[in-house]
């Protein structure tokens, strides 16, 4: 095995280096400390990336929060359908 297989679509992999790095996949903690995912990178965010990064977390918190009263909705209501389609199938049956 001469080559090293590709890890990311974009072309990083093992072996690479990451120089270039545009550290755009990376985690960040409350303290604003963020750390790439790709390169391993460790950086203090700005008060303004800081700002961005606690807004996008609102947005997913209410993001998920729809979705799960979405499927709770969902699931009732094919909860309740089903209820009335087998009670009307064995209403039908001698």
């Amino acid at each position: 095995m001469d080559e090293l297989p590709d890890w990311d679509d974009d072309g990083y992999g093992p072996g690479d280096d990451y120089d270039d790095c545009p550290h755009e996949d990376y985690e960040a903690d409350w303290n604003g400390r963020a750390i790439c995912f790709r390169c391993g990178h460790a950086w203090w965010q700005s008060p303004e990336e800081m700002a961005r990064e606690i807004e996008h977390q609102r947005q997913y918190d209410e993001w998920c929060q729809r979705e799960q009263r979405r499927e709770w909705l969902a699931e009732r209501w094919w909860g309740r359908a089903w209820i009335a389609v087998t009670a009307a199938i064995r209403a039908r049956q001698p």
